[in-house]
């Protein structure tokens, strides 16, 4: 195929996330021209190695750059915004005053300040771009099996528990979780944390622990429950007035009791998704149909804010600062 009528596709950041991202995209059989772009080159070069690791990466052509002003187009099919939170509405600002794109796909925690919320979801409108929120449990078989199973206005009650899970960095995905299967938001936080500010394993950010716990208007509830002590791990609990599930995702297993079997817990397998496995997938649905399985920008920004708030909250009255600046990601 000549290389004006590939798609152009674009990553922005190049760490762990943003390297797999690309190794995923190696697998789209549409020869692309793809783009990378990162200031650090130890980051270029890691990427560079996992994307070359893939059977056929040689159809695709690739620009690895350290700079967006360094991009040799201006028109993007997708751009996937894989940076830290507290550059991410920067860097989507620069990209479409800039540039051309069609869809965004972008990682979470998507902003630090709230303010930035509407900042961005004006600027999608303004510059006609669709944008997708990277928390992929919706695309899981599993978890859509869950949903079905579900009938409509029974209550869930849904439980994350475990050591050490980045319950600040991490907790979106088990709110964004929630919604797929009730539904519903949560209209009401209950703050239980712990009156400690930890440091993040990523420098400049912070982690939390304790327990908060959700409650929707439909009666659902979510408790995320992460503790300091122990090795990292996690625990996903789904409970009906029909069956319970406790899911190891780690493990790739799950056991089920159900009330038809007397409550009798039966083990099933999980299949874990890693990144390097779904992005081509989102791409294709993209690019095929116009939308995909991820949550919309608009649906995203509505379960982040009560959450930002309230870890924001919870820093300010521990750490005794005043900012309007969430320091996670």
């Amino acid at each position: 195929m000549d290389g004006h009528l590939r798609r152009n596709i674009l990553i922005i950041g190049a760490g762990q996330i943003g390297s797999r991202h690309l190794q995923a995209l190696a697998l789209l059989k549409e020869p692309c021209y793809l783009y990378l772009v990162d200031p650090n080159e130890a980051n270029l070069l890691t990427a560079k190695q996992r994307f070359e690791s893939v059977a056929g990466y040689e159809r695709h052509q690739t620009s690895f750059c350290s700079s967006m002003q360094k991009l040799s187009s201006d028109k993007f099919d997708l751009a996937i915004i894989a940076t830290t939170a507290d550059t991410r509405a920067q860097v989507i600002q620069s990209l479409l005053q800039a540039n051309e794109v069609a869809y965004l796909i972008l990682e979470k925690v998507l902003f630090q300040a709230l303010d930035d919320y509407k900042l961005i979801e004006d600027l999608l409108q303004r510059y006609h771009t669709q944008a997708f929120v990277n928390c992929p449990r919706r695309m899981y078989d599993f978890y859509k099996e869950v949903k079905t199973s579900i009938p409509p206005g029974t209550p869930v009650q849904m439980e994350i528990i475990g050591n050490n899970w980045g319950l600040a960095c991490n907790g979106i995905h088990f709110i964004d979780l929630f919604s797929f299967l009730t539904g519903e938001e949560i209209f009401r936080w209950h703050n239980n944390l712990q009156k400690e500010i930890i440091k993040s394993k990523r420098s400049g950010y912070i982690e939390i622990v304790g327990n908060i716990t959700g409650y929707s208007s439909g009666g659902n509830s979510l408790s995320l429950t992460c503790y300091k002590e122990g090795p990292p791990n996690i625990s996903v609990r789904i409970s009906t007035e029909r069956f319970r599930l406790t899911i190891s995702e780690g493990l790739g297993k799950a056991y089920k009791e159900e009330i038809s079997q007397e409550w009798k817990a039966g083990e099933i397998v999980f299949n874990v998704l890693y990144q390097s496995q779904l992005t081509n997938i989102i791409t294709e649905q993209l690019f095929e149909t116009g939308s995909c399985e991820l949550t919309s920008f608009s649906v995203s920004s509505t379960l982040h804010i009560p959450f930002i708030k309230l870890v924001l909250t919870h820093y300010n009255n521990v750490s005794k600062s005043i900012t309007d600046i969430c320091p996670i990601t």
